[in-house]
């Protein structure tokens, strides 16, 4: 539900709940997890410990029986140049937030008086990059909003706003069915609602800089906000779990980082 949060459809509150009320029976530390010791079955924890404006960090440890880790997954930038320093991403609560922000303040700043239909389209230019599931549904929410939202808010600006979406590959959705890409690229191409995004296919992006994103057929795209949405990556406690399992090692060409598992997902 993060695509409705970054658009305003759902109020951050309506997608979270306090994991105290919603597990009453587990006890919850608010801490990061750092290491795993799988001889001595104990996980080491590091909580953020503050006294007025002073904070400090304080490891402490939790024994096991039996260990789940569900840590989630980082955003892989592929180490495209510009990525980490330009683009926004799409993965917590926070990345909703920060969109909304600056989705906002791009239309204010498009609103300012003075300016050029050129400079208005720049600063009304959305660029997505990355076609699986993330990129296409804030797409779709990012219609709707210019669709819905947009003329009554801004009731000049409609016709200036342009949204890209941008994929590497040759294919939406790339991991679902061939109907389903299907029909989700001729959603988003069509015009029906006033507003088509613009979905380049077979486009990888060599680097993104603070105004424009450089394409790999040496073609640039001028933007006012760049969300990647290109792809998963493991987070570096999950590295350093695998890394510390010695019998990861035959199976690391295939985890790709992640900890491999049998078919009842038991650690290797």
């Amino acid at each position: 539900m993060l695509a409705g949060a970054a658009l305003g459809t759902l109020e951050p509150r309506s997608i979270i709940e306090p994991i105290r009320e919603a597990n009453p029976t587990a006890t919850y530390f608010e801490a990061e997890a750092t290491a795993i010791d799988t001889v001595s079955k104990v996980v080491t924890c590091e909580s953020v410990v503050c006294e007025g404006v002073s904070c400090e960090l304080r490891d402490f440890e939790v024994p096991y029986d039996l260990l789940v880790v569900a840590v989630g997954a980082s955003t892989n930038t592929f180490g495209v140049k510009g990525v980490k320093e330009h683009c926004l991403f799409m993965k917590q609560l926070s990345d909703a937030i920060a969109f909304r922000e600056q989705l906002g303040y791009a239309f204010e700043q498009a609103s300012l008086p003075g300016l050029s239909e050129e400079q208005r389209r720049e600063k009304l230019t959305f660029v997505v990059i990355g076609a699986g599931p993330t990129g296409v549904e804030l797409c779709g929410e990012l219609r709707d909003f210019v669709a819905q939202d947009v003329p009554r808010l801004y009731e000049d600006l409609q016709r200036f706003v342009r949204v890209v979406l941008l994929e590497a590959s040759d294919k939406v959705l790339m991991a679902f069915d061939g109907d389903l890409q299907e029909a989700a690229l001729q959603k988003l191409r069509s015009d029906e609602q006033g507003i088509a995004i613009e979905v380049r296919l077979s486009a990888g992006v060599r680097e993104v800089t603070e105004e424009e994103v450089l394409l790999s057929d040496g073609s640039t795209i001028r933007y006012s906000l760049s969300l990647w949405a290109a792809g998963i990556g493991t987070l570096d406690f999950v590295r350093r779990t695998a890394e510390a399992l010695p019998a990861q090692a035959a199976h690391a060409d295939e985890a790709r980082g992640r900890l491999a598992v049998d078919s009842w997902l038991r650690v290797a």
